[in-house]
């Protein structure tokens, strides 16, 4: 190499570094820029998801230095937006349901207790407004006492399982205490832990009032029936639901065992079919269905202890068809009924063996009747029995007026009866009767009767006849 080109290598080499690192230069500018505008763009889509706000995604060249933590970032904006998505859900949710639930009271709280979302519900049950309760501890809305009471429910793991329904006294802004019924339900964080409650009220004052005029008529029926001379019974499915002592001592069970009692057990076996029978058929509303039966009644021995009247009606129950029964002490009434007919019977059979002719008339709500008439009083007037039995006494006077002047004198002497007593004396060719007609007196409050007796006195008359035609000849 001659000096002559020495400086021209030494100047093509100097253009060549010169040229190299020029563009090496504008390469690391180059992706100087790149790198800046790449990094912007990320945080910028940071600031996007950080204000709620998500691209759909972020593309960068596969060869910049930030494409793994671009396509991070947008991984996390995919599940934020999905997360935003469902928030946004929820919200609208909870905010139908505060519009839905009129009536009721709906507030959301963190997990310390503090106002976070108060429906518009509650705004018009307790009289705050939104803004001036959010923040503050839901306890102000509470009674100290029924606040007190809560407080461990709310501590239970069973809460964030099944919630908590109760009732609670609350108080409006004015400080006017209110019953409401309460349902508290835990809202689900993180792990283990709550992100707060919800809770739901309703007031329930006027049903709280109800109650308490139902519970207080009922207390005051039930002494009404406490205090009844007549047992009072409500059978369900032949078993007793209520009883008031006088059918306990009817039955003879104690109170403590008259809930659920089997009715069955106490009547006799003679009558339990015709019980069984009447019950069913008036729970399953039957048309024309009645209970109206005098039974025996067993002791807790099984020995027949009182005849009882049952009378039932249907009745409903808690919602199930039942029948509410009277029963009324019958025993001493027909003990002394079978003893008056017996008795009734056995002077019924002395008057019929009387010589004299005897008709009993009876005052009844009908008129005047034939209570009786003996086998004497049939045979003189040639009646019959069936001609007689139950026949009023117009009847009666008309049939014995068409048996001659016997007859219209005995229609006569009866019908005078009904002034007071009276008395005659029939004589035909064939025979002599005396008649006799008065009111009977009976017992206080028994019907009216008149009673007509009839005696032949022929024989009588004829011996006093021969006496009289005796006297003369002396």
């Amino acid at each position: 190499m001659n000096l002559t080109e020495v400086p021209a290598t030494i100047v093509l080499v100097v253009s060549v570094v010169f040229l190299t690192a020029s563009f090496t230069a504008a390469i690391v500018v180059g992706l100087s820029r790149r790198r800046q505008k790449d990094a912007q763009e990320i945080v910028m889509l940071l600031e996007q998801m950080r204000s709620g706000r998500v691209r759909t995604r972020l593309d960068l060249d596969v060869r910049s230095p930030f494409a793994s933590i671009a396509e991070s970032v947008n991984r996390l904006g995919q599940d934020l937006g999905v997360k935003w998505s469902r928030a946004e859900s929820a919200d609208e949710a909870f905010a139908a349901l505060q519009d839905a639930a009129r009536g009721y009271a709906v507030i959301a709280t963190d997990a310390d207790g503090d106002v976070r979302g108060f429906s518009s519900g509650s705004e018009q049950l307790f009289g705050w407004e939104e803004d001036a309760v959010v923040g503050r501890n839901v306890s102000m809305f509470f009674d100290p006492a029924s606040w007190k009471e809560l407080l461990p429910k709310l501590a239970r793991r069973s809460l964030r399982e099944r919630g908590v329904e109760t009732r609670a006294v609350m108080a409006r802004r004015d400080g006017t205490p209110f019953d409401s019924r309460l349902s508290v339900r835990a809202l689900r964080g993180h792990a283990e832990g709550s992100a707060g409650f919800l809770l739901v009220v309703q007031d329930v004052s006027r049903e709280v009032k109800l109650e308490a005029e139902a519970r207080a008529a009922e207390s005051l029926s039930r002494g009404i029936l406490e205090d009844l001379p007549a047992g009072i019974a409500l059978v369900s499915g032949g078993r007793i639901v209520y009883a008031n002592p006088a059918v306990q001592t009817l039955l003879d069970i104690t109170e403590n065992a008259v809930s659920g009692f089997a009715l069955r057990e106490r009547i006799a076996t003679s009558h339990v079919l015709l019980v069984q029978d009447g019950l069913a058929k008036l729970e399953a509303g039957a048309p024309g269905a009645t209970l109206d039966a005098v039974v025996t009644i067993r002791d807790a021995a099984g020995r027949a202890a009182r005849e009882v009247r049952l009378s039932g009606v249907p009745h409903t129950h808690d919602g199930r068809p039942s029948v509410l029964l009277v029963v009324r002490d019958e025993t001493t009434e027909r003990r002394l009924v079978r003893t008056l007919a017996s008795e009734e019977a056995r002077l019924s059979a002395v008057l019929d063996a009387w010589d004299d002719a005897v008709l009993v008339i009876e005052e009844d709500a009908s008129g005047p009747r034939v209570r009786f008439a003996n086998r004497a009083f049939i045979s003189l007037f040639t009646l019959t029995r069936a001609e007689l039995a139950g026949t009023g006494e117009a009847d009666v006077m008309r049939a014995l007026r068409e048996r001659g002047d016997e007859g219209v004198a005995a229609a006569a002497c009866l019908a005078a009866s009904s002034r007071g007593p009276a008395n005659d004396t029939v004589a035909t060719s064939e025979r002599s009767l005396a008649l006799w007609a008065a009111p009977l007196s009976g017992p206080q409050g028994a019907l009216p009767l008149r009673m007509l007796a009839v005696r032949d006195v022929t024989a009588a008359e004829e011996v006093k006849r021969a006496q009289g035609e005796e006297a003369e000849q002396w």
